[in-house]
């Protein structure tokens, strides 16, 4: 339901709107730098060879036979004819692709939970900065635009859950089958509905609905070549994650706890602080205005029918999320952007209530509204075209099309590929995908790349023997 101005009528919606996909596309126009898409790309390859998915680390020289789950295989058969075929400009076109119908899902969701185009511009300026790490054409990023998707069904588009699996069970078929993140599918309904439960007799209809839907995704994510054993993968990877901890945290940057010490001080870093803060106090206040006299509504109709606590009805699913995104942002870095898209929709929301009980409205305070969201967007934008943003948060990317050549290992596989073409060499886990992209099959990397492709003791041992931690690595492992 909406409980703010439609947003095709909203003084400065257009304005708000056109500032932030312009932010969007400055941010997400910058040179092809992601190691890993070379070994998406050649796995890829390798599905359309031979007709089948792989249960094996294939592309390895050393672990070939060793159990995998290719979660990604879907996304990785799409970028073998978009990498190897269309290269680096279409790799960024389709990035930016995903990057717009992304923001262009949570700005609906915003001005559908009734956000100002002020408070909904402020909170997804945030969001690009708190996610832009994972602006990279993998599959993390369709798990963004999926998750995104379904916030938008559970509390804009079918908030009373009648028919919502027509949009939902179709998307959890493809999210099985291109990233790990499709646990967020069944989860993000299940807390909904759990969410709903607590509104009573008004939220038991939804709750029940929401309940079965969650049910029925939860069933449909065994829709995958490998089966219970890719239903299980995401939490097996967790598993391992949490059982190998110290090692992974102190190599892995993606794998650190987000409130860890970091004296670099990262923008996403700064900007998932803000947002969390943002959501907190917004949603927070909204909740205990609720709890005291009921919240004030514009219209009073069934979908708010409830406890005045309760009230509007998406402020509970609302609440749950944002402990439900929370929770996952913790312990790894990465889920920041996880929480950005899932939370900052809300915030925008639960902000833009509470200001209109205490602010004037009209086209003149709407406009004041947009002075600040903008100018944070235009500092942005210009951190983003000068690569001050990267710098500082060490992601080596530069702005604009092509391949960042400070990325790739060209000059050390071009000399393996002249000098030694086929000779087993020992390679860097981080450009181990890069040489399977560009030598494979005549030549094969030892590592490829594909962290979850080895015992993880053998892969501690990798990382030792290169950062020469361990002086005798080298003679066990080769």
């Amino acid at each position: 339901m909406e409980s703010g101005p439609p947003a095709r009528t909203a003084p400065g919606a257009r304005t708000a709107l056109g500032v932030l996909l312009g932010l969007v596309v400055v941010a997400g126009f910058f040179r092809v730098h992601n190691l890993d898409i070379w070994l998406h790309a050649r796995t890829g390859e390798w599905i359309l060879e031979h007709g089948e998915v792989p249960a094996t680390n294939v592309l390895s020289e050393i672990h070939a036979d060793h159990p995998s789950v290719h979660d990604k295989w879907l996304f990785q058969v799409l970028a073998h004819p978009v990498f190897d075929g269309g290269g680096a400009g279409l790799v960024v076109a389709l990035r930016l692709l995903l990057l717009v119908a992304l923001f262009g899902v949570l700005w609906r969701t915003a001005r559908g939970l009734g956000a100002s185009p002020g408070a909904a511009l402020l909170a997804l300026v945030l969001a690009v900065v708190a996610a832009r790490s994972r602006f990279l054409f993998r599959p993390g990023l369709v798990s963004l635009l999926f998750l995104a998707c379904t916030v938008h069904v559970c509390l804009v588009l079918r908030p009373d859950g009648r028919r919502a699996w027509p949009w939902l069970a179709p998307l959890q078929l493809l999210w099985v089958n291109i990233h790990g993140y499709f646990l967020l599918g069944y989860v993000t309904v299940g807390a909904v509905a759990g969410a709903h439960l607590l509104r009573g007799e008004p939220g038991r209809g939804p709750a029940l609905r929401f309940g079965a839907l969650a049910g029925l995704l939860l069933a449909l994510s065994l829709v995958n070549p490998s089966g219970v054993d890719g239903f299980l993968h995401p939490y097996a990877i967790l598993q391992d994650l949490k059982a190998n901890e110290a090692f992974y945290t102190s190599t892995i940057e993606e794998f650190r706890p987000t409130f860890a010490a970091d004296p670099r001080q990262p923008y996403d870093r700064l900007a998932f602080f803000a947002l969390g803060t943002l959501a907190v106090v917004a949603l927070g206040a909204l909740a205990l205005g609720s709890v005291r006299g009921g919240a004030q509504q514009e219209s009073e109709d069934a979908a708010d029918a409830g406890p005045p606590w309760a009230r509007p009805a998406w402020l509970l699913p609302a609440l749950v999320l944002l402990l439900l995104y929370g929770a996952m942002s913790r312990d790894l870095r990465r889920s920041m952007a996880l929480f950005a898209v899932g939370v900052a929709p809300l915030a925008a929301a639960a902000s833009s209530q509470l200001l209109r009980r205490s602010a004037p409205s009209g086209p003149a305070a709407s406009a004041a509204g947009l002075v600040v969201p903008t100018a944070l967007a235009l500092v942005v934008a210009a951190g983003e075209v000068t690569d001050h943003s990267s710098v500082h948060d060490g992601l080596d990317r530069h702005w604009g099309a092509g391949l960042s050549e400070t990325a790739y290992a060209d000059a050390g596989i071009d000399f393996l590929a002249r000098e030694l073409p086929q000779v087993g060499v020992f390679t860097a886990f981080r450009y181990g995908s890069t040489l399977t992209g560009k030598r494979w099959p005549e030549q094969v990397a030892s590592t490829n790349g594909n962290t979850h492709g080895y015992p993880t003791p053998w892969f501690r041992e990798v990382m030792e023997a290169v950062s020469l931690e361990d002086p005798l690595a080298f003679d066990r492992l080769c």
